[in-house]
């Protein structure tokens, strides 16, 4: 537990100061879940990915934008990036206006987790780049360890 708990931490320029904030740490990460998806004819599962506060703020990324998502299985490394087409349209998160959200269909290969996993995140050229923690990238749905 103390390895999940070291890759999560927060960076210092978000901190949360007392007194209270309409901020989290989930602001300042990306998150991650697979589900299944029961409204499909077949039941698939489905890949979805929440993008903080910041991480938005920082990537200049609003609702309503396409974007894609790449990952490289070899090393674990996801890439968001908006394209001007053809995308997944960052939707809205309920509690949060300022965080985008958006899901797509979960292929063999990809991570698979079944409960939320939140990644630091760094912006390049208006791309959010991450790492999937490795223990994600070794499960497939049914083979749960």
């Amino acid at each position: 537990m103390t390895e999940i708990q070291s890759f999560f931490k927060m960076s210092e320029s978000a901190k949360l100061k007392s007194g209270g904030s309409r901020y989290s740490d989930v602001d300042n990460s990306i998150s991650y879940v697979v589900f299944k998806d029961y409204g499909a004819k077949k039941q698939t599962h489905r890949g979805q990915i929440t993008i903080g506060a910041f991480a938005m703020k920082d990537a200049g990324f609003i609702r309503g934008d396409k974007v894609d998502i790449c990952y490289s299985p070899s090393d674990g490394l996801g890439r968001i990036k908006r394209i001007n087409e053809n995308g997944f349209i960052l939707g809205k998160v309920t509690k949060n206006k300022e965080r985008g959200r958006f899901s797509f269909k979960w292929a063999p290969g990809m991570p698979y987790v079944k409960q939320t996993i939140r990644m630091e995140y760094e912006v390049h050229d208006n791309e959010i780049w991450f790492n999937f923690p490795e223990f994600s990238m070794t499960n497939e749905p049914g083979k749960e360890e």
